[in-house]
């Protein structure tokens, strides 16, 4: 679903599976206008004169990226991501964006998608939208973001003002349950060792 999200901004939240509050790491992106970081997609504060944005390079480029993974593998419900144009130029926007997710970071498969109306303002009411999707994913930390650009020149690079992603984290085994797997092993070893000793002649 894409929907206008009406002044004033709209920064996201910092509670969810996605923000670098809970431990994502950005591990590449495509070039990104200078002064502003990856990071920020997940609620980082760059320093950058948009200091919660994330805007990519204007250099010439059909699709622009960002690779990120969760501090440990999540059950992945839905996310919300936000981008913002221009005032009512389409520069700086997006016409369509994909989301990749998977348990392995060589093994990523397509999980939402969504074309993007232009312009912003003429087509949802504002120039911030809301791009969000419910998803069932078991077991996923590592994630791709794509964005296809509106212009490839000419403030080209898209705004994203954040990504969040909902869902719960996987429990990591407690220690007991680790413990207790160890015990067991190590019974069935010793058992095994025993049935195996060959007899003794008198």
């Amino acid at each position: 679903m894409v929907f206008g999200i009406p002044l004033p901004n709209d920064e996201g939240v910092t509670t969810d599976l996605f923000d670098v509050a809970q431990g994502t790491v950005v591990t590449s992106s495509s070039p990104l206008f200078p002064g502003f970081d990856a990071r920020s997609t997940f609620g980082y504060d760059s320093q950058a004169i948009e200091w919660s944005r994330t805007i990519f390079s204007d250099s010439p480029r059909a699709t622009d990226f960002i690779n990120f993974q969760t501090a440990q593998s999540i059950n992945l419900a839905g996310y919300k991501l936000i981008l913002g144009e221009d005032i009512g130029t389409a520069k700086r926007s997006a016409t369509a964006i994909r989301l990749y997710a998977g348990g392995d970071v060589n093994n990523l498969q397509l999980v939402s998608s969504a074309n993007i109306e232009q312009t912003y303002l003429a087509q949802y009411g504002s120039v911030q939208i809301g791009i969000t999707d419910t998803l069932d994913l078991q077991n996923v930390q590592f994630f791709r973001l794509e964005l296809d650009r509106t212009h490839l020149t000419g403030f080209g690079g898209p705004r994203v003002i954040e990504l969040d992603g909902f869902g719960t984290v996987v429990p990591e085994p407690s220690s007991w349950i680790l413990g207790l797997a160890g015990a067991i092993a190590v019974a069935v070893f010793g058992r095994n060792r025993r049935v195996s000793r060959p007899q003794r002649r008198s």
